[in-house]
């Protein structure tokens, strides 16, 4: 069995957001500050599966790389999901997460959709695989 002494949950999150933020207009938010403008992007909820051998440690990471738009900011969202698919496709290699190698990442699926209360939320699923 191997001990697990370090989780990229922290890394990872902070690299995404600078990432994201230096790579397109849209602000970018860890935590969104109270009456923020739309559009806007949030790194979301993230799932860490550890896989490798007791000697390599290898996480594989999907986040949720969210977009919120008003009722009539639609295109935007989409252009916005856009932005953030090609820069993490191809900017990859750019993602600093400390302490950790980026192996791979990629993107699993997008998904749009209207909320309830108005206006529509999109979700980029971006896979990463990290090595410590």
């Amino acid at each position: 069995m191997r001990v697990i002494r370090e989780v990229p949950m922290v890394a990872l999150h902070t690299a995404l957001v600078k990432l994201l933020t230096v790579g397109q207009r849209c602000p970018v938010y860890g935590e969104v500050p109270p009456k923020a403008a739309r559009p806007y992007i949030t790194v979301g909820d993230a799932t860490f599966k550890p896989t490798g051998t007791k000697d390599c440690l290898i996480w594989r990471v999907t986040t949720n790389v969210e977009v919120w738009a008003s009722r009539e900011q639609r295109r935007n969202l989409n252009e916005v999901m856009n932005d953030i698919a090609t820069i993490l496709t191809e900017y990859w290699s750019k993602l600093a997460v400390d302490g950790f190698h980026v192996m791979d990442c990629d993107i699993d699926f997008l998904e749009t959709f209207e909320e309830s209360g108005g206006g529509y939320h999109g979700i980029v699923t971006v896979v990463t695989d990290l090595q410590k």
